[in-house]
């Protein structure tokens, strides 16, 4: 254990624009005391309406300890809960500022903390929501609690395009056998349906809670595939057999970079049959690109002897 927080120290020096994530992975790789963790209660939640701003404090809040679906860390330090109910179609930022503590921003779309839309270190953009009723959480990383400024803005716009055709399995596009792929897109319109499983069980050893879409191919036992995937928000990938239960069917995946990494697969399929490539993401979504090949041996189907004499009948 004191080796890890070793380790952590020296990255502080070596990656200092990786800190903050940096602390928060490793936070969720080596686990988060729960022992007074509860669910997320908006009880007495103050109202907050579209263009105003208040000062307030997490002081004296309540230690939720929740993830909110939009990261894969606990928080830890007390909450402070804001209400907003917007009519129409809006682009609705929370936006923190005054702070002196590592606070973080969460809106979510009820109060349940597997209902997170946004997330943001000092502020949360979300694009178009509907019209609705919205909780906002500043929450204290760690310990951290004291004031801040909360400003909340809706900016009137277009509801947003559909996902994408293949944001779950159901749609998922072919991968042929042979190819060079060179895929790139983009997935701010995706949606979080799927997960490798959770710390420290999962094939990619990380939690996903961001956003994904799906690739479908198969292949015969001894096939090949080559896989480097990068995404603007944390890359994470696996190639299951069953996206009704991704996380106990995955084959392999990756997470081994931090926002901004490329990471890689490389297997051999020992069994054929149909696989599904998940392109997710540690937390959010964005730009992505995703090059590399599958290789399928090329089967010989031997004749005998009885079978060239039938062609002579």
């Amino acid at each position: 254990m004191r080796n890890l927080f070793v380790i952590a120290l020296c990255l502080v020096f070596a990656l200092p624009a990786f800190a903050d994530e940096r602390d928060k992975k490793i936070e969720a790789e080596i686990g988060v005391p729960v022992e007074n963790s509860r669910a997320l209660d908006c009880t007495g939640a103050t109202v907050i309406a579209c263009g105003q701003a208040i000062q307030s404090t997490t002081v004296g809040g309540v230690n939720n300890v929740n993830t909110y679906n939009c990261v894969s860390w606990n928080e830890g330090g007390p909450e402070k809960v804001f209400v907003l109910t917007t009519t129409g179609w809006n682009t609705i930022r929370a936006a923190l500022s005054g702070m002196s503590v590592d606070l973080d921003v969460f809106i979510l779309s009820s109060c349940s903390e597997n209902a997170c839309i946004a997330y943001g270190d000092a502020s949360a953009l979300t694009g178009c929501v509907g019209p609705g009723t919205y909780y906002i959480v500043v929450d204290g990383y760690g310990t951290a609690q004291g004031a801040f400024t909360l400003t909340m803005t809706c900016t009137a716009c277009e509801p947003p395009p559909p996902p994408p055709e293949n944001d779950r399995c159901e749609g998922a596009i072919e991968i042929l056998c042979n190819t060079t792929i060179n895929l790139s897109g983009n997935m701010t319109y995706a949606i979080n349906d799927y997960s490798p499983g959770v710390y420290p069980t999962s094939c990619t050893g990380y939690s996903a809670a961001g956003k994904d879409i799906t690739y479908v191919f198969t292949v015969p036992a001894g096939a090949t595939i080559g896989l480097s995937y990068y995404s603007a928000a944390d890359a994470s990938f696996y190639i299951v057999t069953d996206c009704a239960d991704p996380a106990n069917t995955c084959v392999v995946g990756a997470d081994a970079t931090f926002s901004g990494g490329t990471e890689v697969i490389n297997h051999v399929f020992a069994v054929g049959g149909t696989y599904y490539l998940i392109l997710d993401n540690f937390s959010g979504g964005g730009a992505w690109t995703l090059t590399g090949t599958l290789d399928c041996p090329t089967g010989t189907e031997e004749t005998s002897w009885g079978q060239v004499k039938t062609l002579y009948r």
